[in-house]
């Protein structure tokens, strides 16, 4: 019975392994360990996660703009003025070729536009004139034109009737500033005297009263009109509103006049 399963426990033959014929080359040799140097706290992360943990670093330094130039942004320097005049040369050389160019118009705008830039408002003008003369639908050749005119300190009244034929025009062929025309065109027409024109423009803007500036040129043209219920409607409820909307220093000289009108002395010593 011992030997019963002894076929199951046949001894295996031992079978020696077979050496290894190929060597092993020696190992690559890793690359040495880049050492950061010691953060000291002055870079921008490191400054970063320190105001994170609430550790004090150190303040990051300032950038050097010793050599950057700092100009004005509403001036054009002297670099950009020789660029506008070259601009300016190369577009009259163009208005003198024989072949001329495709939309003169344009062209003579554009000039226009240079003229401006150097501080030439007769020439800016003049080509102005010449656009509208090529193209009568140019709306912003007579928007220019008008605007350009009116930069004059003491205009005449020559001036300001040809200011209301451009700005008229304007309004029809400029639908870029038509609400900006129409104020600037009621404002001309007050400073002409004809103030039931400049009511009528007034009338045809929407959201008149948006800007309290028109809300007081309105009351000012019904007061020379003699009409003074009208223009004391008007100055009530600029004073009304006076502190709804955001205050700026004329804007509390303008309203302290108003409340001299509407008898409210109290009102007026405290503005």
């Amino acid at each position: 019975m011992g030997n019963r399963f002894s076929w199951r426990r046949k001894k295996k033959v031992k079978v020696e392994a077979p050496a290894p014929t190929d060597v092993p080359a020696e190992p690559e040799v890793p690359p040495p360990e880049v050492v950061l140097p010691e953060d000291d706290g002055s870079s921008f992360w490191s400054s970063a996660f320190g105001f994170k943990s609430g550790e004090a670093k150190a303040a990051i330094p300032p950038l050097d703009v010793s050599n950057v130039r700092r100009g004005n942004p509403n001036e054009v320097s002297t670099d950009e003025l020789h660029d506008v005049l070259q601009v300016s040369l190369e577009l009259e050389q163009r208005l003198l070729a024989q072949d001329a160019c495709e939309n003169k118009a344009h062209v003579h705008f554009n000039l226009g536009l240079t003229y401006m830039a150097l501080a030439r408002r007769t020439n800016a003008c003049e080509q102005f004139r010449c656009a509208v003369v090529e193209d009568p639908t140019y709306g912003r050749a007579y928007t220019h034109l008008a605007h350009t005119l009116l930069q004059d300190g003491a205009p005449s009244a020559a001036t300001l009737e040809a200011v209301v034929n451009y700005l008229e025009l304007a309004i029809v062929h400029d639908n870029t500033e038509v609400r900006e025309n129409q104020i600037l065109l009621a404002e001309v027409h007050h400073l002409q005297g004809d103030f039931a024109n400049a009511l009528r423009v007034y009338s045809t803007i929407d959201r008149i009263d948006d800007e309290w500036q028109n809300t007081l040129h309105r009351a000012a043209c019904h007061w020379a009109s003699r009409e003074f219920a009208e223009s004391m409607a008007l100055l009530t409820t600029l004073a009304s509103c006076a502190y709804t909307t955001g205050d700026v220093p004329n804007k509390r000289v303008v309203l302290a006049d108003v409340h001299g009108l509407l008898l409210r002395p109290s009102i007026v010593a405290a503005s």
